[in-house]
């Protein structure tokens, strides 16, 4: 049986570099969002 670690060592890598995207995103969405905003504004 392997350790933990080793079972759940990549998963955790894999999840770790998926929330770091969906940050990413997030974050040029309020980004684009503040564009549109402006741009209806003037």
């Amino acid at each position: 049986m392997k350790p933990v670690q080793d079972v759940l060592g990549p998963r955790m890598q894999e999840c770790a570099k998926l929330s770091h995207c969906v940050a990413a995103i997030r974050q040029e969405r309020d980004v684009l969002a503040g564009q549109d905003a402006l741009r209806l504004k003037y």
